[in-house]
């Protein structure tokens, strides 16, 4: 492969490997360690949190990963957001799914991409919203 060939293959996020994972832990509005950190570091980027319920998934690899993977999620009225294009793909993952909580201990197949890559995917939709480049892990099948 030559030097061009890697580079246009290079993403400007990174992306994780996709993997199988057990949800252990859904925590609305979380208060520990790292939630707090990412809000200690928003406001010294000058940005502020938008006022609405966000959850932390936290997810137990059973395959590729060895440490606690972790998703953020904030929710929104569009499905062309993070929280849009999440939800979309835990309910065709998941269809009995009533709320994130219930994800507790089911395992699933993670996928991780853009916001405006996966809506595309999902809904076979041009993305036409403005935060297409945002990074979301979605569940893309359940496993267990």
């Amino acid at each position: 492969m030559s030097l061009r060939e890697e580079y246009d293959g290079m993403h400007d996020k990174v992306i994780k490997q996709e993997y199988e994972g057990r949800v252990i832990s859904v925590i609305k509005n979380c208060d520990c360690e790292l939630c707090k950190r990412g809000e200690e570091k928003l406001e010294e980027a000058g940005k502020s949190r938008i006022q609405a319920d966000r959850w932390h998934i936290q997810i137990e690899p059973i395959t590729v990963y060895d440490t606690v993977q972790h998703e953020w999620i904030t929710k929104t009225k569009t499905k062309q957001s993070k929280y849009g294009v999440f939800v979309g793909y835990l309910l065709k993952a998941d269809p009995d799914i009533e709320k994130l909580e219930d994800m507790v201990g089911r395992a699933y197949n993670i996928v991780q991409g853009t916001v405006e890559d996966l809506y595309q995917e999902l809904m076979g939709k041009e993305y036409k919203g403005n935060r297409g480049d945002a990074v979301v892990q979605v569940f893309t099948q359940r496993v267990e």
